[in-house]
């Protein structure tokens, strides 16, 4: 009767020479596909990363752009408000100027007050 046990191979250094060379070149495939997928997702990440600081650029440079459109406003309004308020200022210099000239002193007031009393006791009336 036959045995059904495999044959037995004869391990030699030869052989095992060669099964080690053929799991050193399956490694190294191995780690070679590792290595690449490695390096393509460094770049995924790195293009990511550039697409993001990109974005973020845009997103300053928009609010950059608004907050310089409301300075433009709000100088505009300033301007506005200065000019209204000079020209107003002036009125009011305008106004105690012609009061300061027209304004009589106390010892005018009294010298017409006095010949004002002395017109009315001539002519008989009293104003007051």
């Amino acid at each position: 009767m036959k045995s059904s046990l495999p044959k037995k191979k004869s391990v030699t250094l030869e052989t095992i020479a060669s099964s080690i060379e053929k799991l050193d070149t399956k490694f190294t495939k191995k780690f070679i596909d590792v290595e690449t997928k490695i390096g393509q997702l460094d770049k995924k990440i790195d293009d990511r990363i550039e697409e993001l600081a990109i974005s973020t650029a845009k997103g300053f440079k928009a609010v950059d752009i608004r907050f310089t459109e409301m300075e433009n406003k709000l100088n505009a309004k300033i301007d506005f408000v200065e000019r209204s308020l000079s020209g107003k200022i002036d009125g009011v210099d305008r106004r105690i100027d012609d009061l300061a000239i027209t304004k009589s002193t106390r010892g005018e007031y009294q010298i017409l007050s006095k010949r004002l009393d002395q017109v009315e006791a001539k002519v008989g009336i009293k104003a007051y």
